[in-house]
Order: C-alpha cells, then sequence, then structure tokens
C-alpha cells in the first residue's frame, strides 16, 4: 500500500499537477488540507482532485472558513476575512459542500501500523491552535496530538517540513510525527511542490519518503495577481516570495 500525501495546496494548480506527477505510482491520494485560498485556481484544484481514481481529504483551516461561510455564519469584518468572502463567491457550490462534510482527522490501521492524518490541532470547529517556534519540538507535537491515537500522525498547516520520530508512547513504541510542507505557497525561489509518500507492504513494514519538486511558479502568481483584491499583495510576498 503507497499512499501520496499533500498539504496546504492553496488553490495552486500548477504545483498540484507537478506533485501528482511524481505521486503517480501511489494507490491513493491523501489531503490534509487546505486545498482553498492564497492561489487562483480553488475550482481547478478541486476538479483534478475529485477526478482521481482514490482521493481522501481531512479539512483544513482556510476550508473551515469557506465552511462557516457556506453556513452562512461568517461575517467580513477584516481584510482576510473580506478576502475569504471574494474567493467564496468564486468556489463552485459543490466544492463548498463538499468541504462542509469533511472529517478533521482520519485513522487507518495499515498492515498493523495505526496511522492519522489531520491538519493541527483544531481548538474548535473553524480555528486552529497557534503555531509553536518551528521546528515544532517534539514535547509540544505531543500536547498538540495528545488526542490522537496513533503510531505515525501526518500533519500539515506549518508551512514547514520535519520529521520527530523520538518521542515514547505509553506502550514503549516510537510515535513518529511528520510534515512534510507546503505543496502549493513556495513561500521562496526557487519554487518547490512539498509532498511525500507513505508506503506499508504486507509484512507492516514502514517507509517514508518526503519529497520536494521543482516547478515554474510564475503562472500561478501572474494569475493570482489578476485577481482583484486588495489582499493579494500580501498573499504574493509572504506566501510566493514575490
Amino acid at each position: 500500500m503507497k499512499i501520496g500525501i499533500i498539504s496546504d495546496v492553496h488553490s495552486n494548480l500548477e504545483a498540484l499537477n507537478s506533485a501528482l506527477l511524481e505521486l503517480k505510482d501511489c494507490d491513493e491520494i491523501m489531503c490534509l488540507g487546505d486545498v482553498c485560498h492564497f492561489g487562483a485556481d480553488t475550482n481547478a484544484c478541486f476538479d483534478t482532485l475529485l477526478n482521481l481514481k482514490n482521493f481522501s481529504m481531512v479539512k483544513g483551516n482556510h476550508d473551515a472558513y469557506s465552511n462557516k461561510l457556506f453556513l452562512g455564519n461568517y461575517e467580513a469584518k477584516n481584510e482576510l476575512e473580506s478576502y475569504t468572502e471574494y474567493m467564496f463567491n468564486r468556489t463552485n457550490s459543490e466544492y463548498q459542500a463538499y468541504i462542509r462534510n469533511l472529517p478533521y482527522v482520519v485513522s487507518r490501521n495499515i498492515n498493523g501500523t495505526r496511522i492519522a492524518f489531520t491538519h493541527f490541532k483544531w481548538v474548535t470547529s473553524n480555528e486552529t491552535a497557534a503555531v509553536p517556534d518551528l521546528p515544532i519540538k517534539t514535547q509540544d507535537l505531543k500536547n498538540i496530538f495528545s488526542e490522537i491515537e496513533a503510531e505515525i500522525v501526518f500533519f500539515g498547516h506549518t508551512h514547514y517540513s520535519q520529521d520527530n520520530k523520538s518521542h515514547k508512547n505509553s506502550d514503549g513504541g516510537i510515535i513518529r510525527y511528520i510534515n512534510f510542507g507546503p505543496l502549493g505557497t513556495p513561500h521562496v525561489s526557487p519554487a518547490m511542490a512539498r509532498c511525500g509518500a507513505l508506503e506499508i507492504n504486507d509484512k507492516g513494514d514502514v517507509r517514508v519518503e518526503m519529497k520536494a519538486i521543482t516547478y515554474d511558479k510564475s503562472l500561478a502568481v501572474s494569475k493570482i495577481s489578476k485577481l482583484d483584491h486588495p489582499f493579494i499583495p500580501f498573499i504574493l510576498g509572504k506566501f510566493f516570495g514575490n
């Protein structure tokens, strides 16, 4: 069983296509949330993902922001919220319905190994906990994911790649916390679409591979630049290194 794992797509179709090509030999693609926002291609990203043969996803905080709008309990108060509303109005209604029904955690037992897939620690159904200094220390990871029973926890949200594997759980085993980093927000140049793969064979042997695929971000940046909202310069500066 081989699962390709992506997170924080942030509507970057060019990065997504590059990653899916790299992960084409996987049996399944799992997304750890945040398909929405920042990029210009939310609908095209969902088109691509939901047409995959075997695709699963958990809800990220930016997906939840759109979900709040869908449920009718959202009121734009600042520039980020105004931008979220702007992007909501550009997103197909069937994808908003799909977001609404997403879980926050998916747990699997694959050939005897307990795996959890999540975006980050959820304080409420609408927002995540504050992120400690990066890289997150193992003890902090233990606290953040204390309610999750697993031997390997895959998470996203922080836009930072790390692999902590020294923490022992109550039965003396190792708990491994893995973040492959953001797929769709390169932050710096050259642009890298970060993702990874989990492979577990019939004997229960585990292999994890981190991947960073170089791609040309110029088309994604060009499309974002054409969006008509005052939050766009901030997005380009913070998340795309422009």
